[in-house]
């Protein structure tokens, strides 16, 4: 009886490690899977997954959309990315807060120092330094954009989010 239980142990063992999660990809002030803004096109392609699909849209952005849930915007006059939006569950801040997260788990982490951004007087997201938290139906965080300010956060309300 012993081997049959330890083999049975063994391919429980491997479904769990099979079904583990995706690895945690912080989101900070700065950076976003450890890329930050202002760095070339070719740059962003390790950290989120190799080659982007590329999006020519109005305003003179050009969007690049990579296989790990990451857009990342430049102007098309050239020059570094400008923004880096994010909308899948691997993406976390060091508060465990990030797309597909609740607005409560958002606001219990953050609180005060959350600026709500209201659109037709509806908070559809909220500022916290760099980054932006899209908040769908004010339930959950659909997407976290990453900008200094040089990208509007249109570009995370107009997103796929999670």
């Amino acid at each position: 009886m012993r081997p049959i239980a330890s083999v049975l142990l063994g391919a429980l063992v491997l479904a769990g490690a099979a079904g583990a999660t995706a690895p945690v990809l912080q989101i900070t002030q700065t950076s976003i899977a450890g890329a930050k803004l202002g760095l070339s096109r070719t740059a962003y392609r390790k950290p989120f997954g190799g080659k982007p699909k590329i999006a020519r849209l109005e305003g003179g952005l050009t969007r690049l959309d990579f296989p790990r849930n990451a857009s990342v915007f430049f102007r098309s006059s050239g020059g570094g990315a400008i923004g880096i939006v994010v909308r899948g569950e691997q993406y976390r801040t060091t508060a465990r807060v990030g797309p597909c997260s609740t607005a409560a788990q958002l606001k219990r982490a953050y609180g005060a120092r959350l600026l709500p951004f209201r659109l037709q007087g509806k908070v559809v997201g909220y500022r916290l330094g760099r980054l932006f938290f899209a908040v769908e139906d004010g339930r959950h965080v659909g997407v976290v954009q990453l900008s200094a300010g040089r990208l509007p956060v249109f570009a995370a309300l107009n997103s796929l989010s999670c």
